[in-house]
């Protein structure tokens, strides 16, 4: 257990900064996307037992980052909009 973890630590040393540029593209919020790397590195972490070996973790865990990112956007203007 302790190997997977040290990996998981290494793979969100190396990736986290990435994928908070890459979360700030859509929100434009650093806070915001850091929040939402977290999240979903965590969910990865939490789910990773289901995924299939052959899975690209970097870009499954962009995914997530993503759908999070859009999620929050559409929220935001759904909120705008019935105001």
């Amino acid at each position: 257990m302790s190997i997977d973890l040290n990996a998981f630590n290494k793979f969100f040393i190396d990736y986290q900064q990435r994928f908070v540029h890459s979360a700030c593209t859509y929100v434009h919020d650093e806070a915001v996307a850091e929040d939402f790397v977290v999240e979903s590195m965590m969910y990865y972490w939490e789910n990773k037992d289901r995924l299939s070996a052959d899975t690209n973790i970097p870009a499954y865990v962009l995914t997530t980052i993503k759908h999070k990112c859009i999620c929050a956007i559409n929220k935001s203007i759904r909120m705008l909009l019935t105001k």
